[in-house]
This record gives structure tokens, C-alpha cells and sequence, in this order.
């Protein structure tokens, strides 16, 4: 399993069309907040119309997508370890 071009791997990673689907489940996450911070940032808290749609900016949605981002990235964080160990007991068993 020792590839002497890590980039064939790499570049494999990028074009994955099973995983680009679930990268964008988590990155939807990231996607959210940035435009709500954007929001926040340039327009303050309340009602505005941007692009002739209504956008509601309040601090405790923002806090609470800051919150499902971090969640997120915990989850991706534990599931890497489950499989980094199952990989390893896997390893040891042969």
C-alpha cells in the first residue's frame, strides 16, 4: 500500500465526486457562518434586505452557527480517530 507519488492520492481527494458530497455537508456549515459574520459585520444586528432578499442577523443565531460549525469539525475530528484506531487494530491483527 506505499505509493511513491503521494500527489496520485492527493489529486484523487480533490476530484472524488463521493467525497466532495460529504465535504459539502460540513462545509455548508463554514459556508453559513462566514455570510452571517459578513452580514453582521457590514450590516449590524436587525432585518435587512440584501439582494432582494430578507435577511434576519441576530447574535445568538450567529453564536449558535459558530457552534454547529464547531460541532462539526468535533464530529469530523472523532470519526477520523475511530477509523485511525480501526486501522491500527486492524494492522495488529494480521
Amino acid at each position: 500500500n506505499i505509493v511513491n507519488d503521494p500527489s496520485v492520492v492527493f489529486d484523487d481527494i480533490v476530484t472524488n465526486e463521493e467525497i466532495l458530497k460529504r465535504a459539502k455537508d460540513i462545509s455548508a456549515y463554514y459556508d453559513d457562518l462566514i455570510e452571517m459574520t459578513s452580514y453582521y459585520h457590514l450590516l449590524g444586528e436587525g432585518t435587512h434586505q440584501v439582494n432582494g432578499k430578507t435577511v434576519v442577523v441576530k447574535l445568538r443565531d450567529l453564536k449558535k452557527q459558530l457552534y454547529l460549525c464547531l460541532m462539526s469539525v468535533n464530529a469530523l475530528e472523532a470519526i477520523r480517530f475511530y477509523v485511525s484506531f480501526a486501522c491500527s487494530f486492524a494492522f495488529a491483527e494480521r
